[in-house]
Order: C-alpha cells, then structure tokens, then sequence
C-alpha cells in the first residue's frame, strides 16, 4: 500500500511538470488575416493557418503562393508577410517595458512590412529580423524588408539578384553583417549582396518591394463582415497602396497604445498591394 501511494505521487508530480511545461508556451501572437493557403510549422509538424490562430515562440509560418498574412502580437507588433514567404518567430518577450524583453524574428525567404510595437519603441535594440544576408535592427518603427533566392522576377522579365532588399517608411534601421553596420532613414532603400558585403543604398525603391502577388485582375478585396466599404468607411477613396484602418468614433486614427481601441464588428479590409509604400500606417484592430 505504501508503495502504491509512493508510485501515485510520483505520477502526479510528473504531471504537474508537464503541465507547468504546457502552461509556459503561452501565445505571443495572433493571426490577423489569412489569405490563400499557408501553413504553420509547430515542432515539426505543419498544419493550416487560418485567421485567428495563436502563435508561439519556435512557429514557422509558411505563406502559399498567392497569399498574404498579418500578424499581430501581444506589444502590439504588427507584420505582414507577402506570398512566397517563410518567417519565423525566434524569440519574444514581452514584459511591460522591462530591460530584457525581447522581439527577434527571422525571414528565410519573401517579403514582409512591419511597424514595431511597445518593445521596438521601449527597447530598439531588443527588436530584430534576420535574413540569411543581415541582421535589421530598429531605431524607428516602419519599414519593408524582402529576401531574394531565385525567386524575384523583374516586371519587364528576367530575375532580380539574389540578396535582401528593403526600405524605411518612418524612423530608422540599422542593417549589420559582416561587412559593417550601415543606418538607413525614412524613405531610404539598400540592398545587401551576402553576409560578408555591407549594405548599400539605392537611389530608388526596386519595383520588387511592391507586393504584385495578391494584385489579381479584379483587384479582390476580402471582405471580413457585412459593413461599409472602404472608401465610406474612411470618408474617401481608398487607394490599394494600403490597408484602411477604420476611425474612432472621435473620428481620430488608431494607433499604437497601451489599450487600443477596437470597433464594436470587424471592418472591410482591402489586402491588395500591402507592401507598397503606403500613405497611412496599416494598423489593424
């Protein structure tokens, strides 16, 4: 009997580990909208990504061919990632601005747009994105970032070469290898050869950073809910350089805050061009 209560203490000790061990991946992130098919890579195994999901540190997402995503997470990070893309969320913690929280993220392959949340502008230099040519660092809050491999295809034919490209919307980034560290400002634009050449500047933006994959013949623009569309939501034409973010009730915009507002329904959300260089931040509620 003795033994029989020794063995059943045990048991739930290793149980009570293993779910300690559960409770630890706690989510990071949450899918904003998911467009096309794409999958989530978790500990080796891939599944379907659809609108809603929770992310966790160690997740792969893995975006289809004629598809987009957007990502937000808890310090109220915002990326989007274009078709043909792998990105993965490396490290993240977010403590309220404590000295050691940390957003490290990395692209393999594709494009993204990112605008940095409470701990880019907390901390810049624990926010990061790695690409296999660089390591981009913030000192600002907006900008686009596009990997190479084979895959760019110019518009008048031919591929673009193989390395990072990107450009800064607002702030500044640093972009660091082995060749140097190099600071690019608002609406500046590099391009980084492989890990061993620093990063140069370009006189103009490559047409490549536009998101050309989700730009169809009929300019489709997904519909999240029944509402107005854009154009009344925002009180005027809505270009498709960038995602439309609905307005307070106060008529203001929303941005980045502690505890920002959210409309009572989802809005309209026009996903084409979302890499362009837009005229209005594309915060999501």
């Amino acid at each position: 009997m003795r033994t029989g209560n020794s063995l059943r203490k045990v048991l739930a000790l290793v149980l009570g580990l293993g779910c300690a061990s559960v409770a630890l991946a706690e989510p990071v992130a949450r899918v904003l909208l998911a467009k096309g098919e794409s999958q989530l890579e978790r500990q080796g195994q891939r599944q379907g990504l659809t609108a809603g999901a929770l992310l966790e540190p160690g997740d792969t997402l893995l975006v289809g061919e004629r598809a987009a995503v957007q990502v937000r997470f808890t310090d109220e990070s915002l990326v989007a990632l274009r078709a043909n893309t792998v990105f993965r969320i490396d490290q993240y913690k977010y403590a309220k601005g404590a000295a050691d929280e940390k957003l490290a993220v990395s692209l393999a392959k594709g494009g993204l747009r990112t605008v940095t949340g409470l701990i880019g502008k907390a901390h810049p230099p624990n926010f990061s994105l790695t690409t296999p040519t660089a390591v981009v660092g913030v000192r600002g809050t907006h900008f686009v970032a596009l990997h190479c491999q084979d895959d760019c295809p110019r518009p008048e034919g031919g591929q673009e070469s193989n390395g990072t490209y990107g450009g800064v919307t607002d702030g500044r980034i640093g972009v660091t290898n082995g060749g140097g560290d190099v600071e690019f400002g608002q609406q500046e634009y590099f391009y980084v050869q492989d890990s061993q050449v620093a990063a140069k500047r370009l006189i103009a933006p490559p047409a490549i950073l536009n998101d050309r994959t989700t730009r169809t013949q009929d300019q489709e623009t997904v519909r999240l809910s029944s509402g107005l569309p854009p154009e009344e939501q925002l009180g005027g034409q809505t270009s498709v350089t960038h995602l439309p973010m609905p307005l307070r009730p106060d008529g203001a915009q929303p941005g980045l805050s502690a505890n920002p507002w959210v409309p009572s329904a989802p809005e309209w959300v026009d996903i084409t061009g979302i890499l362009n260089n837009p005229t209005r931040q594309f915060l999501l509620p």
